[in-house]
């Protein structure tokens, strides 16, 4: 069974357009890193100077540990009154990391005080803990670039495994393949299991590398600060208290319930389908559809099942806690990424067993 799957992991693999596609991916997440990692930051110091990279990372964090804990009003204004600029557009400019995220909630145009209080500021966080300031610009750029290479890491995917049944059929080969010896039984099931490898592979590599990428260049620095504190337009609705780690750690569980989930998607219309061309069709139609969910007035709680919006995790995270507050809505995707497994296995291998007789 081992080599059965190893064999079928080959076919996937070995396709030149599933080599264009990867290739086609990691150019665009070179692009993503070099927009949202550490070479990007640029901060200004108080005499005036700009420092930009590493240098500047660690003037960020060093400010950030003056000021981090609990989020007030006096501590905004202070740290407004502190490094506001002396030009008139100062509101403008790239300061520092707690600056550009205390000027966006607290200040005005010319860097002054707006007078809203954290609440106000604040309106859709209902949490009862305090919101924590601290150093966020690498989880924040992390969540940001994982959402985006997710997204188009589900296209790679759909072109990859559309033709795992579909092929068989357009070939004529499923004649041969179904009157083998373990044809409707271990062929169907070994295709499964190597589109769900190729599926956890591929992720986790890209998942891994980005990982490691903003770990070497910002640290693990403001882990427990509150997520909704900082300077990208990120989870600013969050209506309940979540720290930095814990928000990257639930977007990597959607992050990997998504992929699953499409997964298994591409593999029963793979099975339906009587050509690669038209799973193609089907998967990416069901892909993108779920886009249109929020302007047809979709049950936002129904679209967070798709993968599309399982990828571009800041819309789910948003969701109020259930069972009391105690889990995060990110768990439910999850869920169904696991009982979908067992699905894609039953009724994708029981499918194609069944394709000859029709």
């Amino acid at each position: 069974m081992i080599r059965l799957i190893g064999f079928e992991f080959g076919k996937i693999f070995k396709r030149r357009i599933v080599f264009a596609a990867l290739g086609m991916l990691v150019v665009f997440g070179i692009m993503l890193y070099m927009g949202n990692g550490p070479q990007e930051v640029i901060s200004r110091l108080p005499d005036g100077t700009y420092i930009g990279g590493a240098e500047a990372i660690a003037y960020d964090k060093k400010v950030a540990a003056e000021y981090e804990g609990v989020l007030t009003e006096e501590k905004a204004r202070s740290i407004l009154e502190q490094y506001a600029p002396e030009a008139p557009d100062g509101g403008l400019w790239t300061i520092n990391s707690t600056y550009n995220i205390v000027q966006h909630f607290f200040g005005n145009l010319d860097g002054s005080w707006n007078g809203l209080t954290v609440e106000e500021a604040l309106p859709d966080y209902q949490g009862e803990e305090p919101l924590l300031l601290g150093y966020t610009d690498g989880y924040t750029g992390f969540i940001m670039m994982g959402m985006y290479l997710m997204v188009t890491l589900g296209f790679v995917l759909i072109i990859a495994l559309s033709p795992v049944f579909s092929e068989e059929y357009s070939r004529g080969t499923d004649a041969l393949i179904l009157t083998s010896r373990y044809g409707k039984t271990r062929c169907g099931l070994a295709k499964i299991f190597a589109a769900y490898l190729f599926t956890l592979l591929i992720t986790g590599i890209f998942l891994l590398v980005t990982i490691l990428l903003f770990l070497t260049g910002f640290g693990l620095t403001g882990g427990d600060s509150s997520i909704q504190l900082n300077s990208r337009d990120l989870l600013y609705a969050l209506p309940y208290f979540m720290t930095c780690l814990e928000a990257a750690g639930s977007s990597l569980l959607l992050w990997l319930a998504g992929a699953l989930i499409l997964t298994a998607l591409v593999l029963i219309l793979s099975a339906l389908c009587r050509t690669s061309f038209l799973t193609l069709l089907m998967a990416l139609t069901l892909y993108l559809l779920p886009m249109l969910g929020p302007s047809l007035h979709i049950s936002r709680k129904l679209l967070s099942l798709a993968p599309f919006w399982c990828f571009l995790s800041e819309w789910t995270l948003t969701f109020p806690k259930f069972l009391g507050g105690q889990l995060s809505w990110s768990w439910i995707p999850a869920l169904m990424s696991v009982v979908l497994i067992p699905v894609a296995l039953c009724f994708g291998r029981r499918i194609f067993a069944r394709h000859q007789a029709g």
